[in-house]
């Protein structure tokens, strides 16, 4: 999948196409199987031409969720050579892994939760610049708090960052 129609193929859209498919199947709606087979094969095709471990991350947690154990070789891939991976991208491996590799999750969420900025009522992640990163301060703290709930950890931060994601001007402590 591309940036916008006729664009060609670009492996972070990519990656959130298949994230998006995953997400749906595993809340009940259909997803065909040619459909689901496509996004896998497209991801593996990304995953192997890119030199981006931030791509590669994401790549790694759609197919996670997409196909499961036979993919999660990819997600082992990133976690053993990457390099420079954004917090977002570990979060959302995290998110990923939750469920069938829980030790490894929580390995990438505890990376992540030194960079946390909390108040008293409300928290975020703070971006910082790496070489493609494009997740936004909102997308990274919505994405840790989504990483923490899978995981059932940190339920006061949790609320501290659904806090600031809903109210953001309640982001000024």
């Amino acid at each position: 999948w591309g940036w916008w129609d006729q664009a060609p193929s670009d492996p972070k859209i990519t990656a959130e196409v298949a994230y998006a498919l995953a997400l749906a199947s595993s809340t009940g709606f259909t997803v065909y199987d040619p459909m689901k087979k496509f996004a896998v094969g497209a991801c593996q095709s990304h995953f192997a031409r890119t030199n981006l471990w931030e791509d590669k991350a994401r790549l790694a947690a759609a197919l996670a969720l997409l196909d499961g154990e036979p993919s999660v070789r990819f997600a082992n891939e990133v976690l053993e050579r990457g390099v420079k991976v954004s917090p977002f991208a570990k979060l959302r491996l995290a998110e990923c892994l939750a469920s069938a590799h829980r030790d490894r999750a929580t390995e990438l969420l505890d990376q992540v939760m030194p960079l946390v900025s909390s108040g008293p009522s409300t928290a975020y992640i703070p971006i910082g610049a790496g070489i493609g990163w494009t997740a936004s301060q909102t997308e990274a703290t919505a994405q840790l708090l989504i990483a923490c709930e899978k995981l059932g950890l940190h339920s006061d931060l949790r609320s501290k960052l659904a806090r600031r994601l809903v109210l953001p001007e309640a982001g000024q402590y």
